[in-house]
């Protein structure tokens, strides 16, 4: 199966380039379409996206001229994180919980980075609360 381009993509404004909160820092937000086999069996295509962080001529140097860039979009999900990158189903949904090592049920974080190789591999955490996100999404068609 073919995956999309990496595209960058403008603000609304038209502007590559966008001022981060983070002093001194500038961002390209990227984004493609993926096939993604998941930890249960399911295969879905999903949109990916997200933000790469540079001074601006820094990120001038790389980015200019350029619509797409070569590589991919990957997914990393782990069991530590900040708050923003736990996992849910659908936007306000209930946290996706996975098993750690140490035998705990606890939140999975999701991270997309941009690889220029290609070659990275999704890591997937399986999801062990099913029945709950069940619940939701059903919840969420009626």
């Amino acid at each position: 199966m073919k995956n999309s381009k990496v595209l960058i993509v403008p603000n609304e404004q038209g502007t590559k380039y966008r001022e981060s909160k983070k002093k001194g820092l500038h961002f390209v937000h990227l984004t493609s379409s993926e096939i993604h086999y998941g930890t249960n069996n399911f295969i879905k295509k999903v949109a990916l996206h997200c933000n790469v962080f540079a001074p601006l001529e820094l990120l001038k140097s790389e980015f200019d001229g350029l619509e797409s860039l070569p590589g991919k979009l990957y997914v990393v999900e782990s069991f530590a994180g900040k708050d923003d990158d736990i996992k849910r189903a659908g936007a306000d949904g209930p946290e996706l919980l996975g098993l750690h090592p140490n035998g705990e049920e606890l939140p999975i974080y999701r991270k997309v980075c941009y690889d220029i190789t290609g070659l990275k591999k999704d890591i997937l955490i399986p999801h062990t609360n099913v029945e709950e996100i069940r619940e939701y999404n059903a919840l969420q068609e009626a």
